[in-house]
C-alpha cells in the first residue's frame, strides 16, 4: 500500500493557497494515512478471542510491564472459563496500575470462580474503596457474602445496587431470594420479588423442617417431606395422652 501526498500548487484540492508546509498528524489539515486489516482465524464459531489472546500475548512479549495487556488478557481468559490462568495476569494488572477498579473487580471474579471466596471479597472491597459507585463490584460483593451465609450484609449491598439502578432486575431477584432464604417477612413485603424470583423459589430444593416465607402472603411455612409420621397431642391437650398417636402417611412433600 502506498500513500501519495501532493501539497503543491498543482493540486486543485489543496486547501492552502499558496501551499504551506504540512506535517503528519490526526487533524483534518494534517497529512495522514491509515491502513486497517481485519482478519479472523479459520474455524467454526467466533474465533476472535483466539486472535485477541495472541495479540495480547505478543504485546506482553514486547512490554511485560503493560498493565492494559495483562488486564485484557486476564479478562479474555476469564471469559473463556480460564479463571486459573486469568488470576496471574489480573494480579499483575492491579500491581502495575492499582487505581483501576475494573481490574480489582475482575480479579475478584476470577478468584471466586476458583472457589477462593474470602480472597475474592477483599478484591471487590478494594474496587469499591476506589469507586464506591461501581455497581458491578457491589453486586459481586453481595453475591459473595450470600455464598458465605452473610445474608443481612448481602441484602444491604444488593439494596445499594438497586438504589443506584432501580431497573436492575438481576439485583432485585437476588435480593428477594436472600430475603426468602432468611425468612424476613417484613423486608420481603418492603421489597416484593418479581415473578421470576417466585418461580426460582418454587424450583429450589427444600430440606426437611426448613422454614420459608411465602412471597405472596408473607406467612411462614415448614417443609414436610414424604413419609409416615406419628401424630398426637402433648400431655394435657384436650385430654389426649401423648401415647395416643396414630401414624399418618404423606405421599407427596408439602409446605
Amino acid at each position: 500500500m502506498r500513500f501519495h501526498y501532493d501539497n503543491s500548487a498543482h493540486n486543485p484540492r489543496n486547501p492552502s493557497s499558496p501551499p504551506r508546509r504540512v506535517s503528519s498528524g490526526n487533524r483534518s489539515s494534517d497529512e495522514m494515512g491509515h491502513l486497517w486489516l481485519q482478519v479472523l482465524p479459520r474455524g467454526e464459531g467466533d474465533q476472535r478471542a483466539v486472535l485477541q489472546e495472541a495479540l495480547m500475548r505478543h504485546r506482553l512479549e514486547n512490554d511485560p510491564a503493560s498493565a492494559s495487556a495483562h488486564f485484557n488478557l486476564g479478562v479474555l481468559l476469564l471469559g473463556r472459563k480460564g479463571a486459573a490462568g486469568a488470576i496471574g495476569h489480573l494480579r499483575n494488572a492491579v500491581r502495575l496500575e492499582p487505581a483501576q477498579p475494573m481490574a480489582w473487580n475482575d480479579l475478584g471474579a476470577a478468584l471466586q470462580a476458583e472457589g477462593k471466596v474470602e480472597e475474592a471479597l477483599e478484591q471487590f472491597r478494594r474496587a469499591l474503596r476506589i469507586d464506591p459507585d461501581y455497581g458491578n463490584a457491589r453486586f459481586n460483593l453481595a453475591n459473595g457474602l450470600a455464598a458465605q451465609g452473610k445474608l443481612e450484609e448481602s441484602a444491604a449491598n444488593f439494596r445499594q445496587v438497586i438504589a443506584a439502578e432501580p431497573e436492575d432486575s438481576a439485583a432485585r431477584e437476588r435480593l428477594a431470594s436472600i430475603l426468602i432464604q432468611s425468612g424476613d417477612a417484613a423486608a420481603l413485603k418492603a421489597d416484593p420479588p418479581s415473578e421470576a424470583a417466585r418461580r426460582n423459589l418454587e424450583a429450589a430444593p427444600a430440606r426437611p423442617g426448613q422454614v420459608k416465607v411465602n412471597p405472596t402472603d408473607g406467612r411462614r411455612y415448614v417443609w414436610i417431606p414424604p413419609g409416615t409420621f406419628a401424630m398426637g397431642c402433648s400431655p394435657g391437650d384436650g385430654g389426649q395422652s401423648i401415647a395416643d398417636r396414630s401414624g399418618v402417611g404423606i405421599c407427596g412433600a408439602c409446605w
